[in-house]
């Protein structure tokens, strides 16, 4: 208004304009900046996790290591550091699985089809209240997932201290006792079946005389006691120790949370732009 009262009107536009232009400017440049800030902001108020939480965050899992006005760090299971973006983990879904101790695992097993299956889900229902790791409540369950042609998927259901147990060692332990119970009791998972076209047919050969019955069953008694051997020494083996395969069935948060506090900041380095 001064500026047109003066008469210069020409170059208050001007003025205006440029002024106008330089907010969009600015408004676009520092839009991401903006919205992380007051997505940190709203972040430390709700404060949906703490230091040292694991955390599951956009696909990313990991301990929380600090939280700044731009990101949030992680820690992963391999030792990496991840920063995502404040205004990504605002926007997205927060798994804090360090707020709650007891949780649901479960993995997947292939009956054949001629087997009982009453008596694959009792079996692996005994297997899973027999083991020490496994909370009595919520009760283990054994459920019908896919059935297929020859073969039908069960699913296991099991409760446990995520903070003491592992959940990937323990699932290896749960599968190899189960399997182990399952052939003890002579239910095993039959193989894909694959369909083989020839379309030329199959070519039919005479068999001599030297190929006699004998003959094959020498070869089926050679065979059978290497598989036989094989198959023994697997649960020999599983029977030495408990976990022995798996290394035990400690959780790896503390190593991992020990790992997190020794590590170096990703902000802490010297300056990239220092000569």
């Amino acid at each position: 208004m001064i500026l047109q009262l003066a008469g210069l009107t020409r170059f208050a536009l001007t003025v205006i304009g440029g002024t106008g232009v330089a907010g969009i400017i600015f408004g676009f440049a520092f839009r991401d900046i903006a919205e992380r800030f007051f997505a940190s902001m709203l972040l430390s108020i709700r404060r949906p996790f703490h230091t040292d939480d694991f955390v599951l965050i956009d696909g990313l899992e990991g301990i929380v290591q600090q939280m700044n006005t731009r990101s949030t760090v992680l820690m992963t299971r391999d030792g990496n550091h991840v920063q995502i973006p404040d205004a990504t983990v605002f926007k997205n879904t927060i798994v804090n699985m360090s707020s709650s101790r007891n949780t649901r695992g479960s993995f997947d097993m292939s009956v054949g089809s001629d087997h009982s299956i009453k008596n694959a889900q009792r079996i692996t229902v005994e297997v899973l209240e027999a083991h020490d790791a496994i909370l009595a409540e919520p009760a283990p369950m054994v459920l019908v997932e896919t059935l297929h042609a020859s073969s039908i998927t069960l699913r296991a259901y099991y409760g446990y201290d995520m903070h003491r147990f592992s959940p990937l060692k323990l699932r290896s332990a749960l599968v190899r006792h189960t399997l182990r119970a399952l052939e003890a009791e002579g239910i095993s998972a039959p193989d894909d079946a694959r369909e083989v076209i020839l379309p030329q047919g199959v070519p039919l050969v005479e068999r001599t005389d030297d190929a006699s019955d004998d003959t094959r069953s020498d070869v089926a008694a050679e065979s059978e006691p290497e598989s036989a051997h094989k198959r023994r020494h697997v649960i020999a083996e599983d029977g030495v120790v408990e976990h022995a395969d798996e290394g035990g069935l400690a959780s790896e948060e503390h190593d991992l949370r020990r790992q997190a506090r020794a590590a170096r900041s990703p902000e802490g380095g010297a300056k990239l732009l220092d000569d």
